[in-house]
């Protein structure tokens, strides 16, 4: 008998002054690029007081929901 097993992939917000991760997760793989993002953005603007201003993504992600979750943190896309 066989049994499925996803992978892990991490996603994190990075200060880009020192290069130090502010937030850090192991996600199961087989979520949606969209999910892991949006959940990383508000995760991420929890956990620390200075916020970002920008934020660079790869093109996963890229979806009127995931943008919309930026614009409301008041963050510029790149």
């Amino acid at each position: 008998m066989y049994s499925l097993v996803t992978g892990y992939t991490d996603t994190c917000f990075v200060d880009r002054s020192c290069g130090l991760p502010v937030n850090w997760d192991a996600i199961s793989a087989n979520k949606n690029d969209n999910t892991i993002f949006q959940n990383t953005v508000n995760e991420g603007m929890k956990s620390t007081h200075i916020k970002p201003s920008f934020i660079i993504g790869d093109a996963g992600p890229d979806s009127h929901g995931s943008n919309k979750v930026v614009n409301d943190h008041k963050i510029i896309p790149l």
